[in-house]
């Protein structure tokens, strides 16, 4: 059995610090992670309080939004994460400063809000990287996996790609059902290329049925290929799906049912949100083959050519078929001739484990209009162990080449000595490319949360002018969408918020005399006498970056104004 060595060891562990680095920069979440952001939060409360009249304050209740979800994988965090958490309470002081120096360096600081280290944004940064290890955790088993059916390379190949991307990363330890979702498939696929088919479809089947329904899609095509490669019959595979997926449905029922409140199944009723009502078109529609133009290439980046390379036969294996197909009898059977070209030239194996169930999920789920790059983070791994696999043997033939003896042997081998290195060089080139490319965009994200920008602004504002004031503050949609959760809630005692959307309550918000602070668009404030007459702006927010890659800047505009009421 194949062990992990000190490179694959060291790639592992370059993606675990890459995905805090990314938490570091850019910890606050968006819409699509609001609701287990928030369900974090109020479990953490609950486990911290262990008063159960604190499930009538959570979030869910006032803002359940447009179907249920899971608080499996909200618990299962929320229940792992004491351990960081205290370890970040210990250096708090450290990270302070550390952060304060990140900061000066990087804002205005006569402009610019101060980031505090408070108790809420620890906890943010607690929950995130706990969640960012256990999908690593899942990662790091595939790569394992991987050693132990492909060898070393490909194992510490898989960690390299992983690394040179920026959405793979960059979600790591977000907290979006598809993140949770992904974790599951790479450590079902791990299961798998360990020859246990059984635990591979118990998990896709547990993922299905918990926390992306869509996984049925990917579950379908890698049972399928169980039956092709001929691992079991479709008795045994439907007998483990069902007892696989039963287990799965009582766990969850029982779960949402008792924090929702009602009975309910979350995917059941996303599946029929998304099918039998057909409203997932309503968020946008894009056309049939957006994923495999738009998405694959930009999420995947150098590692979906390279994929490609993980199904080819290896150089030196084609070349040695190749006199044999010369010297097949010219009177074999088309059909059979055609066999044997096509298995001297891809490798079936490979195509059955990885190429199938990834291209398959893929162009099944183009067929549905709705579409986002999310969407697709189940078969992320399946890409980049093709991608490492393709990789691995493009250095196992530039090696294998240098290692012949024989002068014939060594001029026989000489035109795949030069491809496989050539090809290796190109790899690696790439590969560096795809890595300047995600430190860009993460550059990009860390400003693109201008809703927690403008509430520490208020926070500290108010703590430094007006602390023992009691004041309300009203934030619009806008900046609920772009970073404030209730993480970042916590600030000074004095201050409490709202985030009402009724638009009775909009239209008269700025003339009526409850709140201290708005956080509101610049559209809003313009256009609203109201607003000038009552409030005054006291900080601008920017957002909505873009990389300008000529001037190798990022440009942002106002995105979000905090106003105070004028004394």
């Amino acid at each position: 059995m194949r062990t992990v060595r000190a490179p694959q060891t060291a790639a592992l562990a370059a993606l675990l610090a890459l995905a805090a680095t990314h938490v570091a920069v850019s910890p606050f979440t968006k819409v699509e992670e609001s609701f287990n952001a928030q369900a974090m939060h109020d479990v953490q409360l609950l486990l911290q309080k262990r008063d159960m009249d604190v499930l009538a304050s959570f979030d869910h209740h006032e803002f359940p939004g447009v179907v249920p979800r899971t608080f499996v994988g909200a618990i299962t965090v929320a229940a792992a994460s004491w351990p960081l958490r205290t370890a970040l309470e210990t250096a708090a002081p450290l990270i302070e400063d550390v952060r304060a120096l990140a900061h000066a360096a990087g804002h205005d600081p006569d402009t610019s809000a101060p980031v505090p280290l408070r108790d809420g944004i620890l906890s943010l940064y607690a929950m995130r990287g706990t969640l960012a290890i256990l999908v690593w955790l899942a990662f790091v088993r595939l790569s394992v996996a991987l050693t132990r059916r492909f060898g070393n390379a490909c194992g510490t190949w898989f960690a390299v790609v992983c690394c040179c991307q920026f959405h793979l990363v960059f979600y790591l330890g977000r907290p979006l059902p598809n993140t949770f979702a992904m974790a599951l498939s790479a450590y079902a696929l791990a299961r798998w290329l360990e020859s246990s088919w059984e635990e591979c479809v118990g998990i896709l089947a547990f993922c299905t049925v918990v926390f992306r329904c869509d996984t049925i899609i990917l579950t379908a095509w890698v049972c399928l290929m169980i039956l092709a490669r001929r691992e079991t019959n479709i008795f045994a595979l439907v007998v483990d799906g069902i007892a696989s997926g039963t287990s799965s449905l009582f766990l969850t029922f029982a779960v949402d049912s008792f924090m929702w409140d009602r009975p309910v199944w979350p995917e059941g009723s996303v599946l029929f949100f998304n099918t039998v009502l057909n409203k997932s078109h309503e968020w946008g529609v894009l056309p049939p083959h957006w994923y495999f133009t738009n998405a694959l290439p930009k999420a995947l980046m150098a590692a979906l050519p390279l994929s490609i390379l993980g199904i080819l036969q290896p150089l030196d294996r084609f070349a040695k078929s190749v006199p044999d197909l010369l010297a097949a009898p010219a009177t074999g059977s088309g059909l059979e001739t055609s066999r044997k070209v096509l298995e001297s030239m891809v490798d079936l194996d490979v195509m059955s484990l990885l190429w199938f169930p990834a291209v398959g999920y893929v162009a099944t789920y183009s067929l549905l209009p709705h579409k986002e790059v999310r969407f697709l983070f189940q078969v992320f791994p399946y890409f980049n162990a093709l991608a490492a696999l393709g990789l691995a043997r493009l250095q196992w033939a530039a090696s294998s080449a240098m290692a012949q003896k024989k002068e014939s042997a060594a001029q026989s081998f000489s035109l795949r000595r030069v491809l496989a290195r050539l090809g290796l060089v190109g790899a690696v080139v790439a590969l560096l490319a795809s890595a300047g490319v995600a430190t860009a965009h993460l550059a990009v994200s860390a400003h693109n949360y201008p809703g927690a920008d403008a509430l520490m602004y208020v926070q500290n504002h108010h703590e430094k002018y007006r602390s023992s004031t009691p004041a309300k503050v009203h934030y619009c949609v806008y900046a609920a969408m772009s970073g404030i959760t209730r993480f970042v809630e916590h600030g000074p005692r004095s201050l409490s918020y709202s985030k009402r959307e009724d638009e009775a309550f909009e239209a008269s918000l700025c003339a009526s005399k409850e709140f201290d602070y708005l956080i509101m668009e610049p559209s809003r404030v313009t256009n609203d006498e109201a607003c000038k007459a009552h409030f005054e702006i006291i900080y601008t927010a920017q957002g909505k970056p873009k990389m300008i890659w000529r001037e190798a800047r990022i440009a942002t505009e106002p995105a979000l104004y905090v106003l105070q009421r004028k004394q």
